[in-house]
């Protein structure tokens, strides 16, 4: 068996050894099983919670370097839904904004942040859109300010939906990004 299977496994026999309707006798059995894999295959704690992280990702649809207010944004997204992320490049797909938590969490900070993208770039256009009789640098400074206040008043609404992180998770992550 290769380390990775073996790691799923451990994870499974660890989750029913937590179940609430697991009996005691297969409590006790799943624990046993799982303590002779982390000893035969020598497998750390931060191994099997690191294996534990689930991963989304998402295109930032930008050829530099993302812009700071998207970084903002993900990060808004990434710590209401108890998870963290990463700015990477890969050649063919671009900049990608990559979540990683437990769970369900990085599938939901990555669809929060695509659908909050989407809605930004239109209010910001449509911001600029109203100032007419503007220099460039004008309305590019106030477009600025304009995602400044909008990413503001998001942060407290998203947090507020997404309700309060799991703290083991970030430990997790850690160990994952280790």
């Amino acid at each position: 068996m290769d380390k990775q299977k073996v790691l799923a496994k451990v994870e499974k026999l660890m989750a029913l050894a937590n179940a609430k309707g697991a009996t005691p006798n297969e409590a006790e059995t799943a624990l046993r099983q799982a303590a002779i894999l982390k000893r035969q295959f020598d497998l750390s704690e931060a191994e099997i919670s690191a294996h534990t992280v689930e991963t989304a990702c998402v295109p930032t649809r930008t050829r530099r370097s993302p812009a700071q207010w998207l970084h903002e944004l993900a990060g808004i997204c990434a710590s209401s839904f108890g998870c963290d992320y990463l700015a990477a490049y890969a050649m063919p797909a671009g900049w990608t904004f990559k979540f990683m938590g437990r769970g369900i969490g990085p599938e939901l900070a990555a669809h929060a942040y695509s659908t909050l993208h989407h809605q930004l770039v239109a209010a910001r256009s449509a911001h600029v859109a109203q100032q007419k009789r503007c220099k460039l640098s004008t309305k590019r400074r106030r477009s600025k300010l304009f995602v400044e206040g909008w990413l503001l008043a998001v942060r407290s609404l998203v947090r507020d939906f997404a309700g309060r992180p799991d703290e083991s998770t970030q430990a997790a992550i850690k160990a994952y990004l280790e």
